[in-house]
């Protein structure tokens, strides 16, 4: 049977705040046919690296002097639940960090349901030969491989990270357990500098892991020993999905993070 495109069973809704902005932010996910695409007032933006401005700290798009940003976590449930066509209905400037993890898109995908549509899904981009991102020892290369599965390694100097590394293929399932509840991580020592430069003005316990100086924020547990590594991991398939395309290869990542994914990201929709 020839595999077909997916699309929402029905609407969801999502309010939060920007991580970023600090600002009240709210989506709505439709059922569509035509890819996915953010929609900010009456601009659409599909999700593609053709309107990637930039990824610093997270994916911003752009298109017509419109901006939609942190779009990473949501993008990366989409990939991973095999959702190829949604509009994104976006009110604010940024998606809703939620938790700071995938999880709560994943469930109310789950709850919500998909369905097929009449069209034959997007041949998958195999990668044949190696691509790679890379600024100095950190770097994010893609090899050929039978199916879509990461290797990803971090170093940071703080005791309860050090080196990192997740490593497992990319399926509904692995991602749901393993990956969707990791939640993005700073440093409690970086905050005020990040405010001052337009950041992480809406961070918090709520929606960060924060690691102080040697443990993390009082109330706060790891939901993984290795919860940043999985995170990066749950980043990477968000970043690349801006390709277009479902990638088959085995991306390896060490000391990664958005800039260089979308890097690899713009190679491989070269080659799409």
């Amino acid at each position: 049977m020839t595999a077909r495109r997916q699309t929402l069973a029905a609407p969801l809704t999502f309010s939060g705040i920007g991580v970023h902005t600090g600002a009240a932010c709210r989506i709505r996910l439709v059922p569509f046919a035509g890819g996915i695409v953010f929609q900010s007032g009456k601009t659409r933006l599909p999700a593609r690296v053709d309107f990637l401005l930039e990824a610093e700290r997270g994916i911003v798009l752009s298109k017509d002097d419109v901006t939609v940003a942190v779009v990473e976590h949501l993008l990366s449930a989409l990939a991973a639940f095999g959702v190829s066509d949604a509009l994104i209905e976006v009110d604010g400037p940024e998606l809703p960090f939620m938790d700071g993890s995938a999880a709560p898109f994943v469930e109310a995908l789950l709850a919500g349901g998909l369905i097929s549509l009449d069209t034959a899904a997007s041949a998958p981009l195999i990668v044949s030969s190696p691509l790679e991102a890379r600024e100095g020892e950190r770097f994010v290369r893609v090899e050929p491989a039978d199916r879509l599965e990461f290797d990803v390694a971090i170093d940071y100097p703080h005791p309860l990270i050090g080196k990192q590394r997740w490593a497992g293929p990319i399926d509904a399932a692995t991602y749901r357990c393993e990956l969707a509840p990791a939640r993005s991580f700073g440093f409690l020592r970086e905050h005020e500098a990040l405010k001052q430069m337009g950041f992480a003005r809406g961070a918090s316990a709520d929606n960060v892991l924060v690691f102080t100086e040697d443990a993390v924020l009082p109330g706060q547990t790891l939901r993984f020993p290795d919860e940043p590594a999985r995170h990066k991991a749950l980043d990477l398939l968000g970043d690349l999905a801006l390709v277009g395309r479902p990638v088959v290869g085995r991306v390896v990542s060490f000391k990664g993070g958005h800039r260089l994914n979308a890097m690899l990201a713009a190679k491989l929709a070269k080659e799409a």
